[in-house]
């Protein structure tokens, strides 16, 4: 489906894809798509995982099958997207001004990684922060260009 939009040229101002490019078929295809439904001037907004040993660990070894957090098997680390792609496939349909920065749920060590999870067994939340850790998650935007 994100393939395939079923929406006109130009019709939205802004899209927001939030954890859904590393669940499509063709995330490049998606991105193209994204960026045909935009206006010129519109505004792209995302978040996905990048392919990393320190992101199989987390999103798929430590909250799938170890905690059980999240649903096993909901991801394939081989869709993962690293911020270099996805900044390619953005600029290859016409999407610039790339904004990226880390959307750190989990802290970026050790003391802090138990510290994430035990607040989210006390409270349900993650205490989410931007940074430029990029390891795990990432967060950003791009402006179609033409405006």
């Amino acid at each position: 489906m994100a393939e395939s939009l079923p929406w006109e040229d130009s019709y939205f101002d802004v899209v927001v894809c939030v954890d859904v490019l590393e669940h499509v078929k063709d995330p490049s295809r998606a991105i193209a798509e994204i960026a045909r439904v935009l206006k010129p001037g519109g505004m792209f907004c995302f978040d996905t995982i990048n392919r990393t040993a320190r992101s199989r660990l987390i999103m798929i070894w430590l909250l799938e099958n170890l905690l059980r957090q999240i649903p096993q098997g909901i991801h394939d680390w081989r869709k993962f997207i690293t911020p270099q792609e996805l900044t390619h496939w953005s600029y290859q349909a016409g999407l610039g001004n790339l904004q990226i920065s880390g959307f750190n749920l989990f802290g970026s060590t050790v003391t802090e990684h138990i510290a994430a999870y035990r607040h989210y067994q006390r409270t349900g939340n993650f205490q989410a922060r931007f940074d430029q850790d990029t390891r795990v998650m990432y967060i950003g935007t791009a402006i179609k260009a033409g405006a």
